[in-house]
């Protein structure tokens, strides 16, 4: 990938693997990224602003970019971000991370699931005479869907668990 020939790559790196990035300004990046011992000039700023726009490119980071203001675009991790983590920060994605990554899953389950129910019921107007063995396939898919959807609740139930136990810690 390109984006790891760019200046203060490796710096901001270290920043994505030691953080939750979640509503940053593009001033939190660089603050984190001035601690590291790099010069406070505009031109190490540009670096990673255009790393942090290759960033959203490659659908790591989410953002609400602004044209009136690039300093206020509000940048947060999507699932991929793990993945970077993986290959570019030598990180492990942490056990809310991988849970995240496990809920996604689920959720395109449920949409493929979801869809191959309306197929099913498109077929059941094409052929009549196969009725109950599309209704049977229905139902399985029904009852595959009720579990997709218990375990997509149970996944995102342990996760705002464990970040509300993160923020209580965090307030204490």
């Amino acid at each position: 990938m390109k984006i790891s020939k760019k200046p203060l790559f490796t710096e901001l790196c270290k920043v994505i693997a030691q953080n939750d990035i979640q509503s940053w300004k593009t001033c939190e990046f660089w603050n984190r990224v001035k601690l590291l011992g790099i010069e406070n000039n505009n031109v190490n700023y540009q670096s990673i602003y255009r790393l942090l726009q290759c960033l959203v490119q490659e659908n790591y980071l989410d953002s609400n970019y602004s044209n009136d203001d690039y300093s206020y675009t509000i940048y947060s991790e999507t699932p991929l971000m793990d993945d970077f983590r993986i290959i570019f920060c030598n990180q492990v994605p942490s056990p809310v991370n991988k849970l995240q990554l496990k809920n996604q899953a689920f959720s395109e389950k449920l949409d493929s699931a979801l869809e191959e129910i309306k197929e099913y019921e498109n077929l059941k107007v094409l052929f009549p005479d196969l009725k109950q063995e599309i209704d049977e396939l229905i139902q399985l898919k029904k009852n595959e869907l009720i579990k997709f959807k218990a375990q997509k609740k149970a996944i995102e139930a342990l996760i705002t668990h464990i970040n509300h136990n993160k923020n209580v810690t965090k307030k204490n």
